[in-house]
């Protein structure tokens, strides 16, 4: 109770849906900004903070300054949660996401959120974080109480695909490359890009 919750301004939908549905005060910080982030750190320090950011931004590819992020947080005392629906799969060592890109451990980043159904190619998520907040969510959280889980089959199919993902090196590097060739032939072309390597 008391509690606030700081989002990027470009975060996902679903997050700040989840925002809504906590209940709590909320508040945007500019995006990728974290000279804005912590402005609203200092203005509710002494509250309970949570800081929300996805690792990759989906509209635009840009990839969070975690570090700076975490950081901040540990500073002020805020729990840092990692949406990394776009990370996981492509960024860090063996495809492990953004948290892991930036060298990041859990106690950095307490809560971590991802999706199996971007490079997973499965569908269902998941969401990791400490047994305080895991038995809250397990007793609290509607959406997850009034859902169905997901089968054994794709249970199954999921823990297949992630050994899968663990040893693609070669693909993410490809993929690397395209990008930066895509990229390159836009450029040439005469389009504007944003600034941003996914």
């Amino acid at each position: 109770k008391g509690g606030i919750i700081l989002l990027d301004k470009l975060c996902h939908a679903s997050l700040i849906d989840g925002a809504r549905l906590s209940g709590l005060r909320f508040q945007r910080y500019l995006h990728n900004d974290v000279s804005s982030l912590a402005r609203y750190l200092k203005r509710y320090a002494g509250k309970p903070l949570l800081v929300v950011t996805d690792g990759v931004f989906s509209m635009d590819g840009d990839i969070a300054p975690l570090d700076e992020i975490a950081a901040l947080c540990h500073k002020y005392g805020a729990m840092l949660m990692v949406d990394d629906a776009h990370g996981l799969g492509v960024l860090g060592e063996r495809g492990r996401g953004s948290v892991n890109y930036f060298g990041l451990s859990q106690e950095q980043v307490p809560v971590l959120v991802g999706t199996f159904g971007k490079a997973l190619g499965s569908s269902g998520a998941f969401i990791s974080g400490p047994q305080l907040v895991m038995d809250y969510l397990l007793q609290n959280a509607r959406p997850y109480i009034y859902t169905t889980a997901i089968s054994p089959a794709i249970a199954h199919a999921t823990c297949e695909a992630v050994k899968l993902l663990q040893g693609a090196d070669k693909e993410r590097s490809h993929l690397s490359s395209m990008i930066h060739l895509f990229k390159e032939q836009l450029s040439a072309l005469g389009f504007t890009l944003l600034d941003s390597n996914t």
